[in-house]
């Protein structure tokens, strides 16, 4: 086939949906789902939280929230830093910021410490949802495309649902401290995007 002069975009177009880009749904969509559940958590860990710090309940919720004023800020930053740097870096350093944000989590002996981290959190949160939506959107080929951006986003409710079985189930065993310890495992999950995830052609033709 005679493919000289078509774009990127419209090279994507013509492929066909393939074991490949099932894969890169399953990697991006569960990214997707542990920043969720990570986000999710704080709901079913606050009560324990408050006990221990000796919160008030606007402090407690105040503490609660941090996280989304550090997703306003991430957000705002991940379409800038995606344009210039590339998709798949900021998505990887999106991933890797959560990650260290959530292990200091659980090292916080103040208040004031457990809320900067928090925040640092919802940074990284902030850039991976939307940089998710577009890596999805420039791989998959329009026809195909609603449908698997509503698959991904259904992941986002199996977060909060997994969040709150997580935290039944260790919360009694191991508290609070641990599990922020534990939802940070899934930074791991850049090793993978690095040999799996490619960068968007349609950002690479853009960027010569």
């Amino acid at each position: 086939m005679n493919i000289q002069g078509y774009s990127a975009a419209e090279r994507l177009e013509r492929l066909p949906i393939s074991g490949y880009h099932r894969v890169i749904f399953i990697i991006i969509a569960l990214a997707f789902f542990f920043d969720s559940m990570d986000l999710a958590m704080m709901t079913f860990l606050l009560g324990s939280i408050k006990t221990e710090f000796g919160l008030s309940s606007a402090q407690a919720g105040l503490l609660a929230s941090s996280s989304f004023f550090g997703m306003v800020v991430g957000a705002s930053l991940s379409g800038m830093l995606a344009d210039r740097f590339g998709r798949k870096p900021v998505f990887q350093w999106s991933i890797v910021l959560w990650g260290i944000a959530s292990y200091l989590c659980s090292t916080a002996q103040t208040v004031e410490g457990l809320t900067l981290f928090r925040i640092l959190l919802g940074i990284g949160m902030g850039m991976e949802f939307p940089i998710a939506q577009s890596m999805l959107s420039e791989m998959i080929p329009a026809k195909r495309r609603g449908r698997y951006i509503e698959l991904m986003d259904g992941f986002w409710p199996l977060g909060f649902v997994a969040a709150g079985v997580l935290s039944y189930f260790l919360l009694p065993l191991i508290g609070w401290r641990d599990i922020f310890l534990v939802l940070a495992i899934p930074a791991v999950f850049v090793l993978v995007i690095r040999f799996f995830i490619p960068e968007s052609p349609r950002w690479l033709e853009q960027a010569g």
